[in-house]
């Protein structure tokens, strides 16, 4: 693949993590030492989210209205922070990469998922300026 990382300005965000206790797994990595972001209500993505953050890395909690199913819980995707998504968008799909979510926005960015070779869903996500 051309070289898109300094193309699109490619950087590691976050890790995608599901739970169905967020209130457990936000006071284990307190007890690690992670700062803590305050809890995010997402109602068009049916979830609650928290963010924490230790030494750069961030975590992203995803917490479903709805229980998960066991098989659905932990590490769920990685995301990238770009810029240019549109183009960088239509390069994957050029690519034969088809978005498993379409460029969408919430909050102060813009994001999209497409699935790597392995299936894991991958997100990138443009901040505003």
């Amino acid at each position: 693949m051309e070289n898109i990382t300094k193309k699109h300005n490619i950087k590691i965000d976050h890790i995608g993590y599901v739970t169905n206790s967020l209130e457990k797994l936000i006071k284990f990595h307190e007890d690690l030492g992670f700062n803590v972001y305050p809890e995010e209500d997402a109602p068009n993505m049916n979830q609650k989210m928290q963010i924490i953050e230790k030494d750069g890395v961030k975590i992203e909690f995803l917490a479903p209205y709805t229980s998960p199913p066991p098989q659905s819980l932990g590490a769920q995707h990685f995301a990238y922070s770009c810029s240019g998504i549109e183009e960088l968008l239509a390069t994957f799909e050029k690519k034969g990469y088809k978005a498993v979510v379409p460029i969408s926005k919430y909050k102060d960015r813009k994001f999209f998922f497409i699935r790597d070779p392995q299936g894991v869903y991958i997100e990138f996500m443009e901040y505003e300026k």
